[in-house]
């Protein structure tokens, strides 16, 4: 992977694992074109064979070079050599890791992302870009709200519920949590003023007499929980000035197409030549298959082979594809990959007779 830092430098990692061991690791420095070696890390015999020379090149520090070097030989056979040299002040290494830690954003299809919940009234242009976002979309919400509730309404184990110093050394002063509940409700706890404080997100919709009515979060579709929870996604990927990669798995979950297909195409237009946001998803929703909306290497396809591993290809790989063709029915017939193949499913539940054993 290509990394662009804070700063403006551009590195390439990628690594090699296997169930027990990390065979391969490198680290390079993309600099006006030329590619250079921070750090390597290979595999001969079952020995690690390591590149530390960028370390020794004149003007680094000795302790840096000794220390490069020691932790090389300390370095576990299962452990990427970049997360051994993490809080270590490696400059190259450090701005990298700043980037998994503040520029990466990974979402599985129940994520939520924590800012809305924890932020809906302190980042200037959230609460408004989500209140329009929220009408414009028709899910008859027109406004969100935060509720303050007793602590003792907060879904915490009893025997923790009781112990708030506990609590103040878990959330530190001035920060938050979010808590989930088993009934889908969702409740925030905050650190501030050295005492807890715990609410919760309201969504409020206006009735044909127009009087406002608040409801839970949990009382909304699946749909509605799914669009609030992505909306912060994309005012962060829109506004923010900092590189960011926003990784999301399977992102029309129990969204209309129109709304994610909208969504996507707020989020284009809002770039321009000096941003450096990158959006990355996952998706079954075939309307998204579209020439108008995405270019021919920004679509891949995974195809799972039969001994179970997935290969990756990109729709530019593919000849012939004219950029103004209907892509969508060639890759329903098969032409691109990344269909299942369907045998056909019993039409009766099967006897144990009828189950060919598992090969062993």
């Amino acid at each position: 992977m290509e990394i662009l830092t804070d700063g403006g430098a551009i590195f390439r990692l990628s690594f090699s694992v296997t169930a027990k061991a990390v065979t391969e690791e490198k680290l390079e420095l993309i600099d006006g074109g030329k590619d250079r070696l921070v750090y390597s890390r290979a595999t001969e015999d079952g020995k690690p064979v390591w590149d530390l020379k960028y370390f020794e090149r004149d003007g680094t520090r000795s302790e840096d070079r000794d220390f490069m070097s020691f932790k090389a030989r300390d370095t576990l056979a299962n452990q990427l050599f970049i997360s051994v040299l993490r809080g270590r002040q490696i400059a190259e290494v450090e701005s990298v890791i700043a980037w998994f830690r503040d520029g990466l954003q990974l979402m599985t299809p129940n994520t939520v992302f924590k800012q809305l919940e924890m932020n809906l009234k302190a980042v200037d242009g959230l609460r408004a870009y989500c209140i329009e976002a929220l009408r414009n979309a028709d899910t008859g919400i027109c406004d969100l709200d935060r509720e303050e509730i007793s602590l003792d309404a907060v879904p915490l184990p009893a025997e923790i519920k009781d112990m708030k110093q506990f609590l103040r050394k878990m959330i530190p002063e001035g920060s938050a949590i979010l808590l989930g509940a088993p009934d889908g409700q969702r409740f925030t706890l905050r650190h501030e003023n050295d005492e807890l404080r715990a609410t919760r997100l309201l969504t409020v919709h206006r009735t044909k007499s127009g009087k406002n009515v608040k409801f839970y979060m949990a009382d909304e579709s699946d749909g509605t929980q799914r669009f609030v929870d992505l909306l912060p996604v994309f005012y962060d990927l829109a506004k923010s000035e900092r590189p960011k990669v926003f990784v999301i798995d399977e992102i029309d979950r129990s969204l209309h197409p129109e709304l994610t297909r909208n969504l996507l195409e707020a989020f284009l237009e809002s770039l321009v030549p000096s941003s450096r946001s990158q959006l990355i998803f996952t998706t079954h929703d075939v309307m998204l298959l579209d020439q108008d909306l995405l270019r021919r290497d920004e679509i891949w396809f995974f195809d799972k082979e039969e001994d179970g591993h997935s290969r990756l290809s990109a729709l530019s790989d593919f000849k012939g594809v004219r950029a103004d063709k209907d892509i969508r029915k060639s890759y329903l017939l098969g032409r691109f990959g990344g269909t299942p193949r369907i045998m056909g499913f019993p039409r009766r539940a099967p006897s144990t007779e009828d189950l060919e054993p598992a090969q062993s």
